[in-house]
């Protein structure tokens, strides 16, 4: 069994090295956890996965609900379609598998909160108007029924065939768009369109017959669009008579496109063959995926597609090359945003029987999430923090429409970027965060009304009453996904959004803030090593069995390895006096304890360790034991209260050139007891203790802070 992504650990390694994290302020895409949708047993067919997701709202937490479908009949035009339909309502981690066939390849949560969905083969043609029909099915209640039905296409082209792939947009004024191909009377080979519908998809009309006009050797077929970062649309197409993807924009919401273009891959990836699947997360990277060879994953950092700067193979199991290179896994893809900085991806392990036949037929639906993360630490779980009650949010905010119970003041902090996961604000009104405690704020992420011009001033305060000058000040932007504004340092307990004067604010869809003197792990990959971080071994983010510290996502060592412990340092600046807090939970204490200590330079600038202190749980006792190591041994300091596995206890360490104060689950020891002197001290390691005999332990940390002391 593979190790999970960023452990550098393998079966047959003796000695691990010690790995760091990338700088903060670099971007991150890390392919994590893969899972199964479905998994049959051999001869069971389980192929060509389709995804959709929408925001649903369960005992108050927003959450994204995830319809996967997939077929189970032969890859054939000349066999009936066995297809199957699963729900999670919990991010894409769990499924439930739908009673009823309901293809998620183009289906949309329309601006009346139903859900509509698009069979991919259409019924049949009416004989006398020419017009085709689409075999639909619409549900009012998020999924849990659904009622069949029809609608028209007026075929101004002259279609021979066509197939509905995939996806549906909305516009803000209402007009559905949707890609289809098909063979046009005439042509030899396929073509792209996209079709239009103002009434919610009753009758639909032809928007742009032909995104890349078919030729006797080049036509398009396998379509997907969304809109980038900069507001535009963009789409991606299957190439007939080549075997890529083409990529195309819209300035005028699919009425006209540019010419489309062979994706500008990145060196070493593939330039694809099928279905292309793309989406803008709320963060605004853009993520493209494809298949044939393998399943491809890109990443536009900026969001608008201009530049594809990182690529990542996937999945992958062509048992060979030549005639098998695209064989095993289709190469249908599909992607999904689940929170603001995470997607997750899904596939098959093999194709319907032809591309299964090296693998006795052992067919599955996998699922995989993407962690594509912005530049920048120190993230704050504005979403957590409201729900725990420890951030509160307050303002002139409107009720949102029945339809949509992610319209609520928690939509502003929610990590949707979809319509109507936001705070309405009410005219000249303000939206208003209080924080638990007073952050040294330097960055900020917002996006205000989904795509309409909106304007708005930031403003910070220590006490809610005095506010300085705007930090942030938006003017007409159009926004699709979160825009971030590096600001000067500023110490802030408040945040205030509202229009200036003559602006208008209607709604605030997503606020981020990031903190310059606290080390989270929000806005980090899980599985991965946290940036900011050096000198690590076995220590990457999570964020499964236990939460984080008033957050989802902490800092986890795991140390099951006899020859060597679990480390990360989180380095700062050289200061004389020095205060580290951070919190701390034992996942499992394990027998020999967890280790803290602090780094220094000499006064000729050598690295050294100047303070270290050792602590270990006797549950018996209920005590920690803590000592400190003098340079020769370990020595006692004392005890403090005992408090059980995963409970997260608050630590400081302050410590001058004589002295320290260790304080950990709310008592004090101090000490003289110092390993080294030091002219400096430059923040902070934690780490397991272990020996051969150990019986191994996991130790988990967020919310460090390192400052002078002062």
């Amino acid at each position: 069994m593979a190790l999970l992504a960023g452990d550098p650990r393998s079966s047959l390694a003796t000695a691990v090295p010690l790995v760091s994290g990338a700088a903060p302020g670099e971007y991150g895409v890390t392919p994590g956890a893969e899972w199964s949708v479905s998994s049959p047993g051999p001869g069971q067919l389980s192929a060509f996965p389709q995804a959709f997701a929408t925001d649903r709202v369960t005992d108050g937490v927003t959450e994204r609900q995830v319809h996967v479908s997939w077929a189970e009949n032969r890859d054939s035009t000349l066999v009936e379609s066995i297809d199957a339909h699963a729900v999670s309502k919990d991010g894409a981690i769990t499924f439930d598998r739908h009673d009823e066939f309901l293809p998620a390849l183009s289906m949309a949560r329309l601006d009346d909160g139903s859900l509509l969905s698009v069979e991919f083969v259409p019924g049949p043609v009416d004989a006398q108007t020419g017009d085709i029909t689409l075999n639909i099915a619409r549900s009012t209640d998020l999924g849990e029924t659904w009622t069949r039905g029809t609608a028209t296409v007026e075929d101004t082209v002259g279609f021979s065939w066509i197939r509905v792939h995939r996806g549906i947009l909305q516009l803000v004024d209402g007009t559905l768009l949707m890609p289809i191909y098909g063979l046009a009377r005439g042509d030899t080979r396929n073509r792209s369109a996209l079709l239009a519908s103002v009434d919610r998809g009753d009758t639909w009309t032809v928007r742009n017959p032909a995104i890349l006009p078919p030729t006797a050797t080049l036509g398009t077929n396998e379509m997907a669009i969304s809109r980038t970062s900069d507001g535009r649309l963009i789409g991606f197409l299957r190439g007939d008579g080549q075997a890529a993807v083409f990529q195309t924009y819209s300035d005028d919401d699919g009425v006209t496109w540019t010419t489309p273009q062979v994706i500008d891959a990145p060196d070493g990836a593939p330039t694809g063959a099928v279905d292309p699947g793309v989406v803008l997360q709320p963060n605004g990277m853009l993520l493209l995926t494809y298949g044939r060879p393998d399943n491809s994953l890109l990443v536009s950092r900026d969001g608008t597609g201009r530049t594809w700067d990182d690529y990542h193979n996937i999945f992958a199991n062509a048992p060979r090359g030549g005639p098998a290179r695209t064989t095993g896994s289709s190469g249908n893809t599909a992607i999904v945003s689940v929170s603001a900085n995470q997607s997750v991806m899904f596939g098959d392990a093999c194709a319907n029987v032809w591309g299964c036949r090296e693998y006795g037929q052992l067919h599955r639906v996998w699922a995989r999430v993407i962690d594509a993360v912005t530049p920048g630490t120190g993230k704050l779980d504005l979403e957590t923090k409201v729900a725990s009650g420890s951030v509160r949010l307050s303002g002139d905010v409107l009720d949102g429409p029945d339809a949509f119970p992610e319209t609520r003041i928690e939509g502003a902090v929610d990590g949707s970027a979809d319509r109507y996961a936001a705070a309405p604000i009410a005219e000249d009104g303000t939206l208003i965060i209080e924080l638990d405690q007073v952050y040294t704020l330097d960055r900020i992420g917002l996006m205000l009304a989904y795509g309409t011009a909106q304007d708005a001033d930031v403003q910070l305060s220590v006490d809610g009453r005095a506010w300085g000058q705007p930090v942030v000040k938006v003017r007409e932007t159009v926004d699709y996904s979160v825009r971030y504004h590096q600001i000067e340092p500023t110490q802030a307990k408040y945040v205030k959004i509202n229009a200036p004067d003559g602006g208008t604010l209607d709604a605030v869809t997503e606020l981020e803030l990031y903190a310059a003197d606290t080390m989270t792990f929000e806005n980090d990959a899980v599985n991965a090593v946290p940036r900011g971080f050096t000198d690590t071994r076995h220590a990457v983010v999570a964020d499964t069995i236990i939460p984080g510290a008033d957050s989802s996502r902490r800092l986890t060592l795991v140390d099951w390895d006899a020859e060597a412990t679990a480390t990360a340092t989180l380095p700062a600046p050289a200061t004389p006096e020095q205060r580290v807090s951070f919190q701390y939970a034992g996942s499992a204490y394990g027998s020999t304890g967890v280790v803290f200590s602090i780094p220094g330079q000499t006064a000729g600038g050598e690295t050294t360790t100047a303070w270290q202190f050792w602590v270990t749980a006797n549950a018996a006792a209920g005590t920690f034991r803590v000592r400190a190591h003098t340079g020769s041994g370990w020595a006692d300091i004392g005890t403090v209260p005992y408090a059980p596995p995963e409970t997260w206890m608050p630590v400081t360490i302050d410590t001058t050139a004589t002295e320290a104060r260790f304080s950990l689950n709310g008592a004090t020891l101090d000490t003289t007891a110092r390993w080294n002197d030091a002219a400096g001290y430059t923040g902070v390691t934690v780490s397991s203790y272990t020996v051969e005999s150990a019986s191994g332990s996991q130790h988990d940390f967020d919310d460090f802070r390192v400052s002078p002391l002062s």
